[in-house]
């Protein structure tokens, strides 16, 4: 099981399906609108401050409550421009479809979703023990930010387990996807079903993954999904 799956910050994250139909209902690509087609993956750094809404291009989360400040991810690692290379290929390749740019330089302007992977530990944010922690945007930001959290040692995370939060937050924040019940899917967040992929990169489900009955991430009715069908409906095709 992947233990750092909690995205305590969904309040929309409640069960509100009723009693489940004979033919499960698919959630609707056509609602399914990409704000920013950029996502920046950050491991230098960076001060925030708290703000009513996200807005990556000015340094405002709704997650942190005064001024915070997250350090570089394996900030005295010798190894780390290859661990950095390797998170960044694998989440790239994952995306690979789909017309959404990743960098790991700062972008000149916005709109862009900001993923922040730091060896500050989550309590900072007042979660502890969670690795992967994202906001409530889901969809409805033009700039959010999520988190990968260290445990404060400056070890490195699991390569595989790490790109697999970070693509389930580049859905549930850019594109508002619900997670997934299916294991080593890579919008598995926080079901109890969720495993982590130990020598493989997750897989981005079609039609018929479950969707989380218990920790859904953002509002829906639907039981089932098709993931590529959302972030093809989003993104677009990768021209």
């Amino acid at each position: 099981m992947k233990p750092w799956l909690l995205a305590f910050l969904f309040a929309c994250g409640s069960n509100t399906m009723g009693a489940i139909p004979d033919a499960p209902p698919m959630i609707d690509a056509g609602n399914v609108t990409a704000r920013t087609h950029t996502l920046y993956l950050n491991f230098e750094g960076v001060t925030l401050a708290a703000g009513s809404a996200d807005d990556a291009t000015e340094n405002l989360s709704t997650v942190v409550t005064a001024p915070t400040t997250l350090s570089k991810y394996l900030g005295s690692a010798l190894d780390r421009s290859t661990q950095i290379t390797n998170i960044t290929g694998e989440v790239s390749n994952i995306l690979m479809p789909y017309d959404i740019e990743v960098v790991t330089a700062l972008p000149t302007s916005g709109p862009f979703a900001m993923i922040v992977t730091t060896d500050t530990p989550s309590s900072t944010v007042g979660c502890t023990d969670c690795p992967a922690v994202a906001p409530s945007d889901c969809g409805a930001a033009d700039s959010p930010i999520a988190f990968n959290f260290g445990s404060g040692s400056g070890a490195p995370l699991p390569v595989h387990g790490l790109t697999a939060d970070t693509v389930a937050m580049v859905g549930l924040t850019i594109l508002g996807v619900p997670t997934s019940a299916v294991p080593d899917d890579c919008m598995c967040f926080s079901d109890s079903n969720c495993t982590f992929p130990p020598d493989r990169q997750c897989s981005i489900g079609g039609a018929g993954t479950a969707v989380s009955a218990t920790k859904p991430g953002c509002p829906t009715m639907a039981t089932v999904m098709d993931e590529n069908a959302l972030f093809l409906a989003g993104f677009g095709a990768h021209p």
